[in-house]
């Protein structure tokens, strides 16, 4: 990601890809930051372990959805 220690949220969130809203919901949902001098820092080391944590595995997904639609009667 980068050879920095820390990265500011609007530098994680572009290295993601993604909005600094949707970085600052990620943090809401446990990724780790801190507060240094009123600037948010994030490592990118424990960025990439979060991120992978939270991946989505869309074949369990759609099997979750199948059982769920079975059940409905749907499938």
């Amino acid at each position: 990601m980068t050879g920095r220690l820390y990265l500011r949220v609007a530098e994680a969130a572009a290295a993601c890809g993604v909005s600094k809203r949707t970085l600052w919901s990620w943090v809401g949902q446990g990724l780790p930051a801190f507060k240094v001098g009123g600037v948010t820092l994030v490592s990118p080391d424990k960025l990439r372990e979060w991120l992978e944590n939270h991946a989505v595995d869309h074949g369990q997904t759609d099997k979750i959805v199948d059982e769920v639609l079975s059940g409905l009667g749907r499938n």
